[in-house]
């Protein structure tokens, strides 16, 4: 018996099963393998895509990044892998307490938290700041970021993406 594995009701592939005995599955049997190979194909498709953004991610040299907004504050709840190469520092060491606060620049901290209302409603945001590396050096970051909306249309998280700007800025000045 074959019965087909279905993304979105393509088929993808064949779920076949052989046997010395052949029988005619019964009608509950066949339609059990036809939503078992429904959720194969979902999950086989959803692997695929998140195989896919991982090679997105990995090639590209900005960290992107994602921010819950919360009354107070944004908080990370994700960020890219590559924030170690352009930082130093792991995507788990980011997540805890004031971990940007902290290695803001003195001279741009001001400017940058008073860009960074609470609560968040920026729609989009780019802004240009220093940041200190684990090595000690400062980093010029190009910070661009989007609000996105649930569905009541209230903020709810902020997507977005640095990019080391050091050397442009070095040859501006």
């Amino acid at each position: 018996a074959g019965f087909p594995i279905r993304d979105r009701g393509r088929v993808i592939g064949v779920l076949d099963f052989l046997s010395a005995h052949p029988i005619e599955p019964s009608r509950e049997l066949r339609e059990t393998f036809l939503v078992v190979g429904s959720l194969l194909g979902q999950f086989i498709a959803r692997t695929a895509a998140q195989e896919e953004l991982h090679r997105f991610v990995a090639l590209n040299p900005s960290v992107l990044y994602a921010l819950r907004i919360t009354p107070t504050k944004l908080r990370f709840f994700w960020v890219s892998e590559n924030l170690e190469a352009m930082t130093g520092y792991s995507p788990a060491e980011a997540a805890h307490g004031n971990w940007w606060l902290d290695h803001l620049h003195p001279e741009d901290r001001e400017r940058v938290l008073a860009a960074n209302p609470k609560p968040y409603t920026m729609e989009h945001q780019v802004l240009e700041f220093r940041f200190r590396r684990r090595d000690g050096k400062y980093l010029w970051l190009r910070d661009e970021k989007r609000l996105l909306r649930d569905s009541h249309g209230q903020p709810s998280v902020v997507i977005g993406a640095w990019s080391d700007v050091t050397e442009r800025v070095q040859l501006e000045a």
